[in-house]
């Protein structure tokens, strides 16, 4: 007999307005630091303090994550 409960969804992803806010602190940065240059998944995962997998899903704004994790990487771009 199988009791394991499903799992429950709790991630949350960028509201339009946060998703554009998002980008242009992220170009914003690349322009100031970079010269325009992007930045790689692994320098905005070490920038962030997040892993590279968290750093992608918040970056494709498709799939969800932790809100205070979205909340802490914010902050880390300002």
């Amino acid at each position: 007999m199988n009791r394991h409960k499903p799992k429950r969804n709790r991630g949350v992803i960028l509201t339009p307005e946060g998703w554009q806010k998002l980008q242009q602190a992220k170009l914003e940065g690349e322009i100031r630091e970079k010269s325009g240059s992007k930045y790689t998944l692994e320098e905005i995962s070490e920038r962030a303090g997040l892993t590279s997998n968290t750093v992608a899903k918040i970056l494709t704004n498709q799939e969800g994550v932790d809100k205070r994790t979205l909340v802490y990487y914010s902050w880390r771009l300002t």
